[in-house]
């Protein structure tokens, strides 16, 4: 359990509902009691991290802020102006989400951060694909996408994007949510793990990802550290048993982190010579860090065929590594999300999802 909550409210309705979005949205994640008395709420606060107040009970709780143990937020149906309240405030008639991505900003901001502390069986359950390519125009973001909602039709799937010039069709949560993911990692503070689960959006492709920056230079900001630090909490979201990470063309130190900790490498190809020539280079230059970082990176390696324009039986491949899947070439006048549609519900991926 990330955070065991307490409200102490009159308006049973309102909190009823509240609690079942929670139980439905956020299992293992948050849990939400209730109770209409400051007497009865003050006998339920130990084990409590964060306290939640209706506003008809403002002034009790306020009398008893010293004796209370975690932090304290008023539940308010319209926001005080700054100076008007004590208390942490949060808007009652807002969407679910936000509230319980507000709650977890407060819960950083007091006392020490639970880490979640997950089976053995579902580490192992968990698999991270990272796409890349040495070559632009080779569909390497619009591949990672379709393997991303593929994988999403029956499994939870998290999508990372690292690309500086690439946007993340939101469709509900964090618009912007590789904002605060790059500001947690810097603060030091130890929020990771909360902000990992808050910024969580649902794309238009029905997977879950971080939204883009608002200033994509903001990307430049993750460094190794903060790389290893990231991957480590990630594995720990053992709810979603796909990760799918975009790196594109990128390969400095802070790709390698995550070459090195995924369990399958997808280089993205397609039938022009220049593509099969600098896929040659990356081969050499994973061949390099293997003997220089002693990983094991080369038996990772498989290819993905992008935008073959004959029969893929009949298109020659000349090297050794395993062709885990191929896509036809689709016309550019398509749309972008179409041409994912088509991709993810083909049998493009038959070599990956085993």
């Amino acid at each position: 359990m990330w955070i065991k909550a307490l409200y102490c409210t009159q308006d049973v309705e309102y909190a009823q509902r509240l609690t079942a979005f929670f139980d439905s949205e956020y299992t293992n994640k948050l849990e939400l009691n209730v109770c209409t008395s400051v007497e009865r709420a003050m006998q339920l606060l130990k084990g409590i991290d964060i306290f939640l107040v209706g506003k008809e009970f403002e002034t009790e709780i306020k009398a008893l802020l010293r004796q209370i143990p975690c932090p304290v937020v008023l539940m308010t149906e319209q926001i005080y102006e700054d100076g008007l309240s004590d208390l942490k405030q949060i808007e009652k008639y807002q969407r679910a989400d936000g509230i319980y991505r507000q709650l977890l900003d407060f819960y950083s901001q007091g006392s020490k951060i639970k880490k979640a502390r997950e089976s053995e069986n579902a580490q192992t359950e968990q698999k991270i694909y990272v796409f890349t390519s040495a070559n632009g125009g080779n569909g390497t973001t619009t591949t990672a996408r379709a393997f991303a909602r593929k994988c999403s039709m029956y499994e939870k799937t998290l999508y990372l994007d690292f690309g500086m010039y690439n946007q993340m069709p939101v469709e509900t949560g964090a618009e912007h949510g590789m904002d605060e993911i790059i500001l947690a990692l810097k603060s030091r503070r130890n929020i990771l793990p909360l902000k990992l689960n808050s910024a969580i959006a649902q794309t238009g492709y029905g997977f879950y990802g971080y939204g883009s920056c608002v200033n994509p230079i903001d990307m430049l900001e993750i460094n190794v550290e903060d790389m290893k630090a990231l991957i480590k909490e990630l594995t720990l979201l053992t709810e979603y048993t796909k990760i799918v990470i975009d790196i594109g063309t990128a390969l400095t130190e802070r790709e390698l982190v995550l070459l090195n900790h995924a369990d399958r490498i997808i280089y993205v190809v397609d039938e022009r010579e220049i593509s099969t020539r600098k896929f040659r280079i990356f081969e050499a230059l994973l061949d390099a860090l293997e003997k220089r970082e002693d990983t094991k990176l080369l038996r990772k390696l498989t290819v993905f065929r992008n935008m073959v324009k004959n029969d893929y039986e009949h298109a020659n491949w000349p090297y050794e590594y395993e062709i885990s899947g191929w896509a036809p070439l689709i016309p550019d006048a398509v749309e972008e999300s179409e041409i994912i549609g088509r991709i993810a519900a083909s049998d493009s991926f038959n070599g990956l999802e085993r």
